[in-house]
């Protein structure tokens, strides 16, 4: 299929709300898989490595998540928004491919020098080359993303994501285990983006032309520039808390406890980009559809990223000390004020999705701008306060705060529900808190209230159930 033929196949598609929650799937459950595996890795690693050994590793992967979200919140998007638009030429498509590239390497190379100039303080030569290769790997993924986010190949794209974690996982363990302590752990970060920027490249080879002139187009620079604003931001606020960790009371033990709390809070923030990634095709190509499409992405955060936060929260202590070896003491602690926050910043990495959609970058900037600087203002005065403790305890504050600044934007509000909307949300989310609460003392009745707690969220978060009075269209290929 050609370029031009696969723009007006795909783009004009993309108008249904419904549609919208149907190909999610894919990249709402390559999230949870993604978010399953990195938890996975890093519960192994923290069998495997000693917990000062482990906080170094969680803080340069911290650093890289950074660079992560930075990479996919400017290039894909890019990319994805001149493969949705209906009648892109063929030269449109080959000329912003070529400038993701070309970009992506830059920032790549640009991102590892800074990266490896902040990892000296805590990482070894082994380790800091690691994270070089990675982070520009890293980048470059994001070019094959964008292409099959804006052509709607959503199952190939939660298929690579899900690649990549393995290989992280399988290589990592493998090298962790022949004795390279967190050096192997970070080389097996770098694999895993290697083998898809390998495989990426393949799938776009008819596409990946050069492009000299691809360099000088002024709306490419500019949505390029507007996304890393926004996104960039939201990475740092997200990251914000486990690097000060790392600074302040990095190779304690309670540094590596709350590493580890925090890896696992962050799952819903996975979960967030799956659905805003979904979601994007749809917001550029039908402002018509944009309300229903808001919705129905925010209404299935909030029952998955809603239902598993609170099974954090709920956790038995019995439980989690089985998880987590004797040495990180202070997860039990922290996790559940981890899992607040991931849930708040996750709702902050979806909504602002909507900005960049409507290529309303200069509003979620601002607010992002203000909120970062609080966020660690408020971080330190936890520190000062509680030390790691107090740290956690702060980490939901600001970023309540800024979910709600978002939603009162025009382009993100979303529509006031009924008085009776309400009552049927509030009460499942009532039964299955008191469910959760009312079993910990048991084990194993929580983990069947969690499971069906879970299933239950599933269901109400993957309902087609379109928004009153949105508009629905004939899909035309």
């Amino acid at each position: 299929m050609s370029g031009s033929t696969s723009a007006v196949a795909y783009g004009p598609r993309q108008t249904s709300g419904t549609a919208v929650v149907r190909e999610s799937r894919w990249l709402a459950a390559s999230g949870v898989a993604v978010g399953l595996v990195n938890y996975a890795y890093s519960l192994l690693l923290t069998q495997l490595l000693a917990p000062t050994a482990f906080a170094d590793f969680a803080a340069a992967q911290s650093l890289l998540l950074v660079c992560g979200t930075l990479a996919t919140s400017s290039m894909p998007w890019v990319v994805a928004r001149v493969l949705s638009e209906p009648g892109s030429s063929e030269d449109a498509r080959r000329q912003v491919i070529w400038f993701s590239v070309v970009v992506n390497l830059l920032q790549g190379v640009l991102a590892a020098a800074l990266l490896c100039l902040i990892g000296s303080r805590f990482l070894s030569p082994w380790s800091l080359a690691a994270v070089a290769v990675g982070t520009v790997a890293i980048f470059l993924t994001t070019t094959p993303g964008g292409w099959l986010q804006g052509s709607r190949r959503f199952d190939r794209l939660a298929f690579f994501r899900v690649l990549e974690v393995v290989v992280k996982l399988v290589v990592g363990a493998v090298l962790v285990l022949a004795g390279t302590r967190d050096a192997g752990a970070l080389v097996g970060v770098a694999a895993g983006a290697l083998v898809v920027v390998a495989a990426g490249l393949v799938l776009m080879r008819s596409e990946l032309h050069r492009a000299p002139g691809a360099l000088r187009v002024r709306s490419l620079w500019s949505a390029s520039l507007g996304n890393v604003g926004v996104q960039g931001l939201v990475a740092v606020l997200a990251s914000t808390d486990v690097v000060l960790v790392a600074v302040l009371d990095g190779g304690s033990a309670d540094s590596g406890s709350y590493q580890a709390a925090a890896i696992l809070g962050r799952v819903p923030v996975f979960l967030a980009g799956a659905l805003g990634a979904a979601a994007f095709p749809t917001l550029v190509a039908s402002a018509r559809a944009a309300s229903e499409v808001r919705g129905t992405s925010v209404s299935s955060y909030s029952w998955l990223a809603g239902a598993y936060a609170l099974a954090l929260v709920t956790a038995p202590a019995v439980l989690v000390s089985l998880v987590f070896p004797g040495s990180y003491a202070l997860v039990d602690e922290v996790l559940p004020w981890a899992a607040v926050s991931g849930l708040l910043v996750g709702m902050v990495n979806l909504v602002t999705t909507f900005f960049q959609a409507a290529a309303l970058y200069r509003p979620a900037i601002r607010m992002l701008v203000i909120a970062v600087p609080a966020h660690l203002a408020v971080l330190l005065a936890g520190s000062v306060t509680a030390d790691v403790r107090g740290i956690a305890v702060a980490s939901p504050l600001v970023p309540a705060v800024l979910v709600l600044a978002l939603l009162r934007h025009p382009v993100s509000r979303l529509p006031r529900p009924h008085p009776p909307a309400v009552v049927l949300t509030a009460a499942p989310v009532a039964v299955a808190a008191a469910a959760l609460l009312a079993s910990r003392a048991v084990p194993v009745l929580w983990v069947a209230a969690a499971g069906v707690v879970g299933l239950a969220a599933l269901r109400l978060a993957m309902r087609q159930r379109p928004t009153a009075g949105a508009h629905r269209r004939r899909t035309h290929v």
